[in-house]
């Protein structure tokens, strides 16, 4: 959840942990979808990662509600909310994440590699110059 305070002009993310807070919806991928292991094996852990970058590039792109957005003005998608459901090439939101890493030793799912070869599970991006969601993979 990405919020604006706007006496102080500050943009705030705030992200919960999904596994208490609804977990069958907002822990998709790893709930109520493809059969996918999280990449720290942690559901709620790596949910938060995709709720964050999320939250990141809509305070980014749109830190004040009136930045980028596609769409109307009744209905607005941001740059991160244009693209739910998509983690790579080929997905189809709701059904399946897209084209995806795997471990081959404990079968966790991701897209790219952080810091001292974590790996993460992050969310597709919608890019306005090609009208279409940007992936890693």
């Amino acid at each position: 959840m990405r919020g604006f305070a706007h006496a102080d002009n500050q943009t705030y993310v705030i992200v919960g942990n999904p596994e208490t807070e609804c977990p069958e919806e907002c822990a998709w991928p790893f709930r109520g979808g493809p059969d996918l292991i999280p990449p720290s094996g942690d559901i709620g852990a790596d949910a938060m990662v995709i709720g964050f970058a999320q939250g990141l590039v809509a305070a980014v792109t749109n830190p004040q509600d009136t930045g980028f957005f596609e769409d109307s003005l009744r209905k607005p998608l941001e740059a991160s909310s244009a693209c739910t459901g998509i983690f790579g090439s080929g997905a189809v939101p709701g059904s399946n994440p897209g084209k995806l890493l795997k471990d081959p030793a404990t079968g966790k799912s991701f897209n790219c590699y952080g810091s001292k070869g974590k790996r993460f599970l992050v969310p597709a991006v919608w890019n306005p110059a090609t009208k279409t969601c940007w992936t890693l993979m």
